[in-house]
């Protein structure tokens, strides 16, 4: 199958090694942007699965790259200016559907990932090919959690996110059971639910070391309202009064000078929350991955996910897990607590009742930890992900 992949996101290094010396070097010199790198293991499974895979996608210049098995299509990604005029998504979008519309008659189909930009350059492409979109996020919670609602960029793309849902030619696909339910409560038809794929490079084969002193991990994208950092802090303050040796580590998907900057860490800061804890910021995969490795658990506060790519990542590196019991997707992922823990992350106190818990019951802690990566291993490869993906375009190709 001919499978064309419209995504904002590319895991560039990842599929260096398809091409030539020269572009392969060049590829390697790009930014490695893997923020949301499903699309990119979906793309890994497919190929390996003996499936042809083209990218529609941006970097730092317009340029095509070619390989036998896999092409990468690249436009220049769009000036910030045009956020601040609230023209952004519209701007990316077209850029994005002049590359589509430049070489899709060969493809079998059309996959978009998430419901904005890169949908709405698929958009036009329905009735002529099958075209699918994967849910990755819902648009009308992430804006509750945002101060304004997001302002001007979110509001345009919550009028996107109508747009495309309301394409009667698109087929959708959730990225967890909680996703799938809330596409089938908004369109009134069934859908299918396909997985975000965890990387099989970092499953870790063999016993997990835990170190001598008690060590907390927690990895979020940012430090808004929804990934309830500030809870995490006072909980962890708790946990030091019991278990005074006790670190965080907490790592945070954006730039030093902007969160240091911010009135959250100011307060932080002045309220005490800050000891005990070392922050890492805009890290590679491969340093949240030693981090995993050197914790005795991984504690995620998140009020809401759509998926958790930091749970089945956790999962991976045998790291035990707790996290939050209506967070979405969340308690689908640590099926129930067979996985994990799960408890109200909305209260300090049961966050640091849980993990004062689990830093006292290891051997508990390892069986679950097995039993994840045993879950994982079973379920959650980029080849049984992309096998999925093909079982459900196959049904629409012409």
């Amino acid at each position: 199958m001919r499978i064309g992949i419209v995504s904002h996101v590319v895991n560039f290094h990842m599929f260096a090694h398809f091409f030539d010396k020269k572009d392969e070097e060049e590829l390697l010199s790009f930014d490695n942007n893997n923020i949301g790198p499903a699309a990119s293991l979906i793309a890994k499974g497919l190929i390996e699965e003996g499936h042809f895979v083209r990218f529609f996608t941006y970097g730092p210049y317009k340029k095509t790259f070619k390989s036998d098995k896999l092409e990468i299509i690249i436009n220049r990604r769009p000036s910030k200016y045009y956020k601040a005029l609230g023209l952004f998504s519209f701007v990316q979008a077209y850029s994005l559907f002049v590359l589509i519309r430049k070489c899709y008659k060969d493809l079998n189909v059309l996959h978009a990932q998430w419901t904005y930009e890169n949908a709405l350059a698929a958009y036009p492409f329905a009735k002529k090919i099958p075209v699918f979109c994967t849910v990755r996020d819902w648009c009308e919670t992430i804006r509750g959690f945002l101060p304004n609602k997001g302002g001007m960029f979110w509001k345009v793309r919550a009028w996107i996110n109508e747009i495309v849902f309301a394409n009667k030619d698109f087929h959708f696909i959730g990225n967890s059971p909680y996703t799938q339910k809330l596409i089938e409560d908004k369109i009134g038809k069934e859908v299918p639910c396909i997985l975000n794929p965890v990387d099989d490079s970092i499953l870790k084969i063999g016993t997990k070391t835990y170190c001598e002193r008690f060590r907390i991990v927690s990895i979020l994208s940012s430090i808004g309202e929804r990934k309830n950092p500030t809870r995490l802090l006072a909980a962890f303050q708790l946990i030091r009064k019991e278990c005074p040796q006790t670190e965080l580590c907490l790592i945070i998907g954006a730039q030093e000078k902007y969160i240091e900057r911010s009135p959250i860490y100011l307060s932080w800061e002045n309220e005490g929350l800050l000891e005990g804890v070392t922050i890492l910021y805009n890290v590679s995969h491969e340093i949240i991955y030693e981090e995993l490795d050197k914790s005795t658990l991984m504690l995620h506060p998140a009020l809401e996910e759509t998926f958790g790519n930091i749970i089945v990542e956790s999962m991976a590196r045998k790291t035990p897990i707790i996290a939050g019991e209506k967070a979405g997707a969340i308690p689908y992922l640590l099926q129930g607590g067979k996985l994990g823990w799960l408890c109200d992350v909305s209260s300090e106190k049961a966050m640091s009742d849980i993990s004062l818990y689990v830093l006292k019951h290891l051997n508990e802690a390892k069986d679950k930890a097995d039993l994840a990566f045993e879950w994982l291993v079973k379920e959650d490869t980029p080849r049984a992900i992309a096998k999925a993906h093909v079982e459900f375009f196959s049904k629409y190709v012409r």
